[in-house]
């Protein structure tokens, strides 16, 4: 089932259908990370840039109401410190953080950058080493603030903290390297095999007009639009490179993506083949995606409303054959009743590929 446009701004490779939709071993894929521990929880891009994220128990609802530690994948990554503050905070004003009782950093809110999400980031170097060191054994961080409202303090509980810390190291590749945040040991960490794309910038240079100003077939309504969801660029050996980019306007729920295949010195659109009512087809476009990148599995969940409870769900494998980078299709599942039944999830619903299976 088909939930997807054709794009006529870029040259379209199109792959045998055949050939894709008839070569199906099964794998499953998997979602982002996401994890709790106690107090603490920590959430990965398919990039593995991890945030490790507790909320202010006391006092209630207080201007700054988040601590996060954020690192990215790849050997000797800086740990940022990550404040969000539902105010903007004062100007001048420092931020000081004591851990149980004990003050232990004061950062300057000017060498904070500000986001849209109201967090403060403060870059990873020396002290942000230092304030890891003192919360790994501690029970209570306190960040002491200035805001328009006046002089705060709010609180944290660092239960779960140290358990959060090994998932993040695990999930990096980083158990036992030189470099890890709790599991320490004599190794290196693995180098990031996939790169975050977060602006137009970063796009390579051969397709960025298309994702930019009135007449890119994949350009936004608002000039940010890109930047508040951003694509990535996946390593895939043999010089190869999977790049999934976000592909203008979605809706509430819905967010479209088109994807390239670099190697060999160019950058192609790929196609990805589906099932239409009268058979086999294919498309430029999936929604919702995942991707895992040990697996080279991409999934999309197009759904029918917010609920989530109808539309079309689809698995590919990305295979490096004799035609270059090509999408297999594993599975084409669709519900159209939007009747408030899950039935157990799109990976359960009925399946237009392959032919008979449940």
């Amino acid at each position: 089932m088909s939930h997807a446009g054709d794009n006529g701004g870029f040259s379209v490779r199109l792959i045998s259908i055949v050939t894709v939709l008839f070569f199906c071993g099964l794998s499953a894929a998997s979602a982002d990370a996401y994890k709790e521990f106690k107090d603490f929880n920590v959430s990965c891009s398919v990039a593995m840039t991890c945030t490790i994220q507790t909320l202010a128990n006391a006092p209630k609802q207080p201007p700054v109401n988040a601590f996060s530690l954020l690192r990215k994948a790849g050997p000797d990554t800086p740990l940022d410190i990550l404040v969000a503050a539902q105010d903007e905070l004062s100007a001048g004003s420092d931020i000081r953080l004591s851990v149980d009782g004990k003050q232990v950093l004061i950062l300057p809110v000017a060498k904070g950058v500000r986001g849209e999400n109201t967090e403060y980031t403060f870059a990873g170097g020396a002290d942000s080493l230092k304030l890891l060191e003192a919360l790994r054994n501690a029970s209570k961080l306190e960040i002491a603030y200035t805001a328009k409202g006046g002089a705060g303090t709010s609180s944290f509980s660092l239960s779960g903290l140290v358990a959060a810390l090994i998932f993040t190291d695990e999930i990096q590749g980083r158990l036992k390297a030189k470099d890890a945040l709790q599991v320490k040991g004599d190794g290196t960490s693995p180098a990031a095999a996939v790169r975050e794309i977060a602006t137009v910038a970063d796009i390579p240079e051969a397709i960025r007009d298309e994702f930019k100003g009135p007449d890119g077939t994949c350009s936004f309504s608002d000039d940010d639009g890109f930047d508040n969801i951003g694509g990535f660029d996946a390593d895939v050996g043999d010089d190869a490179h999977f790049l999934a980019l976000p592909c203008g306007d979605g809706g509430a729920y819905n967010q479209p993506y088109a994807f390239f295949a670099s190697q060999s010195g160019s950058i192609d659109q790929m196609a990805l083949p589906d099932m239409a009512p009268d058979g086999p087809t294919t498309t430029s476009q999936a929604w919702n995606i995942d991707w895992d990148q040990q697996k080279r599995i991409l999934t999309a969940f197009f759904k029918g409303r917010g609920l989530g409870d109808c539309g079309g769900w689809n698995k590919w494998r990305l295979d490096n054959g004799g035609e270059g980078l090509v999408f297999v299709l594993l599975e084409a599942r669709s519900k159209d009743d939007c009747d408030g039944n899950y039935d157990n999830g799109p990976e359960n619903w009925p399946a237009a590929w392959p032919v008979g299976k449940k």
